[in-house]
């Protein structure tokens, strides 16, 4: 829909230069996550540079399909989201519902550690911790203890915005800090650019 509309827009200089559109979209593609308009704006500019390529006319071949080198099976992104602060569950409940995320939840650290020790061929890529007071010591600390079975994995770490990112600066391993309050849109868009 987003490529279709991109073409409208070339209707017309697609008509006098004799340019032949041809289409081939795939059925039963997964969705893309992504901003339609941001999206649309790229094919925007392959079509133009494309047009521009082929001022006496020629063939425009645009194709839709599953990557052929991704796997059919392929795995979910693992995200392990350990939280001591129930009030918040309900927003970060909104992550399991995102198709291609295998989410799990654990009460305090000490179980997702052991969760970690007993099942290491399948550390969390994305480790999103809530602590209610969040402390810089206890995250310092349980950030290098999961570094130890999830090496890769990034980590985000909520807290108060007037605590600022500058608080956890000096903490390898983070690469983001969620706002608290948290609202679901925020959540999901922030986890989507960290994936």
């Amino acid at each position: 829909e987003v490529i279709d509309v991109a073409l409208e827009l070339f209707q017309v200089v697609i008509g006098r230069q004799r340019i032949d559109v041809r289409r081939s979209y795939a059925a039963g593609l997964p969705p893309v996550w992504g901003n339609a308009q941001d999206l649309q704006q790229v094919f925007i500019n392959l079509i133009a540079n494309a047009v521009d390529a082929m001022p006496s006319g020629g063939a425009l071949e645009i194709a839709v399909e599953a990557d052929a080198h991704a796997s059919a099976e392929a795995e979910p992104a693992r995200i392990a989201v350990v939280y001591d602060n129930a009030g918040e569950l309900d927003c970060l409940r909104a992550l399991m519902d995102v198709p291609g995320w295998e989410v799990r939840f654990f009460r305090g650290d000490g179980e997702a550690i052991d969760s970690f020790r007993q099942s290491p061929a399948t550390p969390p890529e994305v480790l999103l911790l809530d602590f209610a007071n969040t402390d810089a010591d206890r995250v310092d600390f349980f950030v290098m203890m999961v570094k130890e079975f999830a090496p890769d994995a990034r980590v985000l770490v909520v807290a108060d915005s007037a605590q600022g990112d500058q608080r956890w600066a000096r903490i390898p391993g983070i690469a983001g800090v969620l706002p608290r309050p948290l609202e679901t849109a925020r959540v999901l868009e922030q986890m989507r650019a960290i994936i």
